[in-house]
C-alpha cells in the first residue's frame, strides 16, 4: 500500500472543523443606509449580539430575497453558508430611513439604516413593518431548545419616546408580543440594551426602552415578525435595523444567567382578575411560578401572572427565570384579601334583627323579634320606624318593587303595596309562626314555618299546601318554577310543580335554618354546627361542605357560581370565592349574633343581635342601581265594561346603564314582554272584578324593579247587551252575553236579520256569559238575545 502525502493550504477564513458548527442568519436592512449614500456592510464585517461576520443586506422598503448564514467558528473568521429554501420578504409602509450615528462600522453600521412604518399626522394608525421568513434550516434549529430570534431597533431617536409592539407569529409557536420604546434623545451607543421578553403592555413613557428584543423556543420552520406603532409623544412609528436568527447555544456566550428584578410582594382579592408581571435581567427565555392559589397561572415565555385569585389567604409563591446560561428563583408573598369592606349602620333599636331584605339599591327593610319594622330610602344610611300596630312578634320581611311583606308568630302574613303606607292582614285562623317568606313577583311566593306548614300566594290568598311532615320549616326560597324549604332534622323538600316532595339531605342531628338558590340547579343550605350543604342538579344530592366552624349558621346568600355569604351565631362570617370548595372567615365591627344577610345589586347587609347591622360591599360587585319600571296605561282606578279590549303599556328606564326589557304582569300571569325599554299590549276580559297590573324591568346588569301597581275595575254596561270580542284562532266567534244576573235568556242566529233560530238557553249567573260560536269561513251569522 501507498500512502500519499496530502498538503491543504488554509486561509485565515477557513472554518475550523466542528462536528455541530453553530448556525447564525443575520439581515441588516437598508444596507448600513447605502441608499443614502453609507457603506454597505462587509462581507466579513463583524456585528450583532452574537457576533457574526456574514450579514444579508436588504436594500429598499420592500422586497425578498435568498438568504445565506454564518457559521460561527472558533476562529475570528468564518465561511458563507447558503441554505437551500430559506428566504426573506420584507415590507415596510413607510419605506426606509436612518438614524444620526455616526457609521463607524460593524454594530453601528448595522444600526445605521432602518425600515419605517410611522403613523400619519391624523393619529390614525399607519402602515407597520411585516417580515416573513420560510425554510429555516434544521441546522439552526437546535433539538432541546429551537433556536431564537433576535430583533434590533433604533430610529431617528429625536424628541419623541416612541413605543412600539413587536409581535412574532408561528404555527407551533404561537403569538408572542413585546413592547419597546425608542427613547428620546437616546442614540445608539455601541453596547446593545435589551428589552425583556415580559414588557407585554404598552406603558407610555414607562414602557421599557432599548434596541434589541429576543424571541426564545421557537422550532417552526417559518414565522411572521410585525412591527406595528404604540403610544407616542409626537408621531408613532415602528423601526426595524436588523434581525438574527440563531442556535441558542450561540445565543449562549452572549448571556449570564438571569436576576429577578420584580418586587418580591404582591396582593390581589378573591374574585376580582389580577396580574404581576415577573421581570428579570439578563435575557430571560422562559419563567415559572410554583404555590400560585387557585385560579392564577403564569406565561411561560412572558412572565405574566394572571386570572382571578379564588381563596383568600397568604402564599408563598417560588418565582423562576432562566435561559440557556442558567437560572434565578426569588420568593414572592403573595396575598390574596377577601375584598370585603364594611359599614356600621345606626338602626335606632337595640332589639334583635331577625331579617332584612333589599328592594333596590336605595330602599330596604329590617324587621325585630319585637314588632318593629325598619325601613331605608338611601341604602342603608339612615333607617325609620313604621309602625303596624302588632303585637306579633316579626320574623322575616320582604320586599319586592312597591310590595313589602312581613310574616310572624300567629299566622301573621301582612302586604303593603306602597312602600308601607297601608297593610292589608291576610285574615288566618293558625297559630303557627311563619319563618320564610319569599317572593318571585308581588303576587306569586311562598311562606314556610313552624309545624310544617307551607303556603303558596296567587296574588289573593295564602293557600295551605300538603308537606308530608310536622317539622318547623325555618328557611323557604322560589326560584324559577319550583321552591325549596328547609328545617327540623336536616328536612329538605322541594316543590315539583304539583306537590312537595322531601329530598335525600344526607344530614342527621341538624337543623337547617336558610337555603339560597341562584338558579334552579345550583344551591347551598346552611345551618347547626356549621353545617353547610350544596346541590348543583336541583336537589337530587346534596354535598356537606367544611366551614371551619361549629357554629350555628343562621342565613345564606349568593352572588354568583362562584361567591357566597353565611353568617351565624357567636359574630361567625363565612366568605367562599370558589363555589363553596373554601370558606374564610371574617372578622367584623362588635361581636353580635347575626341571624340574617342579604345581597342584592351589588349591595349587602348583616343583621342581628342588639339591633346590630353592617352594610357590606365585595370587591367585584359595584352597587348597581336598579331600573324604573311605570304602568303608563290604564291608570290607577281606571274602570272599563267587561268584555271590552283594554290598552296596557309601560315603559321603565336606567340610570347607570339600559333597560334590556319590561314584562306585564297580570296578577301572577305575564301577559306581555318586549325588549328594550317599553311593552304594550292589547287585554280583554270576560270577568268582573277588580285586577291589578304591574310592570317588570330588567337592565342591562339583571337588577330588576317592580312598577308601582296599577289597579282597574271591570263592570257591566249600564244595559244588558251582546258584546262582540271577535274572531278566536280556531276560527270561531266570540262574545259576551251582558245582563240581569239569575235572568234566562235565549241566544238565537240570523243570517238576514228576518227569521231567527234558537242557538242556546243561558242562565246569567254572575253578569257576564262568555259565548262561542264555531263558524265556517264565509257564512254571516247575527246574533241576539231575548228573555222572557
Amino acid at each position: 500500500m501507498t500512502l500519499a502525502a496530502v498538503s491543504i493550504f488554509c486561509t485565515s477564513h477557513c472554518l475550523p472543523s466542528r462536528g455541530d458548527a453553530t448556525n447564525v442568519i443575520g439581515v441588516n436592512f437598508v444596507g448600513g443606509a447605502y441608499l443614502f449614500g453609507g457603506t454597505p456592510m462587509g462581507a466579513h464585517e463583524e456585528a450583532g449580539f452574537v457576533l457574526q461576520q456574514f450579514w444579508n443586506n436588504a436594500a429598499g422598503g420592500s422586497g425578498s430575497m435568498s438568504l445565506e448564514g454564518d457559521s460561527v467558528g472558533s476562529d475570528s473568521h468564518a465561511i458563507a453558508i447558503y441554505y437551500s429554501g430559506l428566504k426573506l420578504t420584507w415590507a415596510a409602509g413607510s419605506g426606509y430611513g436612518q438614524t444620526p450615528i455616526v457609521d463607524a462600522g460593524g454594530n453601528s453600521r448595522m444600526m445605521k439604516g432602518y425600515l419605517l412604518g410611522f403613523a400619519p399626522t391624523t393619529g390614525s394608525p399607519g402602515p407597520g413593518i411585516t417580515i416573513t421568513v420560510v425554510n429555516v434550516p434544521s441546522a439552526v434549529i437546535n433539538t432541546n431548545s429551537g433556536y431564537a430570534v433576535i430583533v434590533y431597533f433604533d430610529g431617528d431617536n429625536g424628541t419623541d419616546d416612541n413605543v412600539q409592539k413587536i409581535t412574532i407569529t408561528a404555527a407551533s409557536y404561537g403569538t408572542r408580543s413585546i413592547y419597546a420604546r425608542d427613547k428620546a434623545g437616546v442614540n445608539f451607543s455601541g453596547a446593545f440594551k435589551q428589552v425583556a421578553s415580559s414588557s407585554v403592555a404598552d406603558l407610555g413613557t414607562a414602557t421599557p426602552d432599548g434596541d434589541m428584543a429576543i424571541f426564545g423556543g421557537l422550532f417552526d420552520t417559518e414565522f411572521t415578525l410585525t412591527l406595528t406603532q404604540g403610544s407616542s409623544t409626537g408621531n408613532p412609528q415602528a423601526v426595524l435595523n436588523g434581525l438574527q436568527i440563531v442556535r441558542l447555544d450561540a445565543l449562549a456566550p452572549q448571556l449570564t444567567a438571569p436576576l429577578i428584578t420584580s418586587s418580591g410582594s404582591a396582593s390581589g382579592t378573591a374574585a376580582v382578575a389580577f396580574s404581576y408581571i415577573l421581570t428579570a435581567a439578563n435575557g430571560p427565555t422562559s419563567f415559572g411560578a410554583g404555590g400560585l392559589p387557585s385560579g392564577l397561572s403564569i406565561d411561560p415565555i412572558t412572565g405574566v401572572i394572571s386570572g382571578t385569585p379564588a381563596v383568600p389567604g397568604a402564599y408563598t409563591v417560588t418565582l423562576t427565570a432562566s435561559n440557556i446560561a442558567g437560572a434565578d428563583s426569588k420568593t414572592l408573598s403573595l396575598t390574596v384579601g377577601t375584598g370585603w369592606s364594611t359599614t356600621d349602620t345606626l338602626t335606632g333599636t337595640t332589639n334583635d334583627l331577625l331579617s332584612g331584605s333589599w328592594i333596590d339599591s336605595n330602599h330596604g327593610l329590617m324587621v325585630t323579634y319585637n314588632g318593629e319594622l325598619l325601613t331605608t330610602t338611601n341604602g342603608g344610611q339612615t333607617w325609620r320606624l313604621l309602625s303596624l300596630g302588632l303585637t306579633n312578634s316579626f320574623q322575616c320581611v320582604r320586599g319586592i318593587g312597591s310590595y313589602e311583606f312581613v310574616s310572624g308568630s300567629f299566622g301573621l302574613i301582612a302586604v303593603s303595596g306602597d312602600f308601607g303606607q297601608t297593610w292589608t292582614f291576610f285574615p288566618s285562623n293558625r297559630t303557627n309562626t311563619f319563618y320564610s317568606l319569599s317572593l318571585l313577583t308581588p303576587f306569586y311566593g311562598y311562606a314556610a314555618g313552624s309545624g310544617g306548614l307551607i303556603c303558596a300566594y296567587d296574588g289573593t290568598q295564602w293557600t295551605s299546601q300538603a308537606t308530608g311532615t310536622t317539622v318547623d320549616f325555618f328557611g323557604v326560597v322560589a326560584v324559577g318554577g319550583t321552591a325549596y324549604a328547609v328545617g327540623g332534622g336536616g328536612t329538605i323538600c322541594r316543590w315539583n310543580g304539583t306537590k312537595w316532595v322531601t329530598l335525600n339531605s344526607g344530614a342527621s342531628g341538624i337543623t337547617f335554618y336558610d337555603v339560597a338558590f341562584l338558579n334552579e340547579s345550583f344551591g347551598y343550605t346552611v345551618g347547626s354546627n356549621g353545617a353547610i350543604y350544596r346541590t348543583t342538579d336541583g336537589g337530587a344530592s346534596w354535598v356537606a361542605l367544611g366551614s371551619g366552624t361549629t357554629a350555628k349558621l343562621r342565613g345564606i346568600r349568593i352572588a354568583d357560581l362562584n361567591t357566597a355569604w353565611a353568617v351565624g351565631e357567636g359574630g361567625v362570617v363565612l366568605q367562599t370565592t370558589d363555589g363553596g370548595a373554601h370558606w374564610t372567615a371574617i372578622s367584623i365591627g362588635r361581636p353580635a349574633n347575626w341571624f340574617a344577610i342579604d345581597f342584592l345589586n351589588g349591595r349587602g347587609i348583616i343583621l342581628g343581635s342588639g339591633g346590630s347591622a353592617y352594610l357590606f360591599q365585595q370587591s367585584g360587585y359595584f352597587v348597581n342601581n336598579s331600573p324604573v319600571a311605570s304602568v303608563l296605561a290604564p291608570v290607577d282606578g281606571a274602570s272599563f265594561f267587561v268584555c271590552s279590549p283594554i290598552g296596557i303599556s309601560a315603559s321603565a328606564s336606567d340610570s347607570d346603564g339600559f333597560v334590556s326589557k319590561v314584562e306585564l304582569f297580570l296578577g301572577s300571569t305575564k301577559i306581555g314582554e318586549n325588549i328594550g325599554g317599553s311593552v304594550s299590549v292589547i287585554w280583554t276580559n270576560q270577568t268582573l272584578g277588580s285586577f291589578t297590573f304591574v310592570a317588570k324591568a330588567t337592565d342591562n346588569l339583571g337588577a330588576t324593579a317592580y312598577s308601582a301597581p296599577a289597579t282597574i275595575t271591570v263592570r257591566l254596561p249600564p244595559t244588558e247587551q251582546l258584546r262582540t270580542l271577535g274572531l278566536v284562532a280556531t276560527n270561531s266567534f266570540e262574545f259576551c252575553l251582558c245582563g240581569v244576573t239569575g235572568r234566562v235568556y235565549s241566544v238565537q242566529t240570523s243570517s238576514n236579520l228576518n227569521i231567527w233560530t234558537p242557538w242556546q238557553t243561558v242562565t246569567n249567573q254572575n253578569g257576564v256569559v262568555p259565548l262561542i260560536d264555531g263558524v265556517s269561513n264565509g257564512v254571516a251569522r247575527f246574533y241576539r238575545a231575548v228573555h222572557p
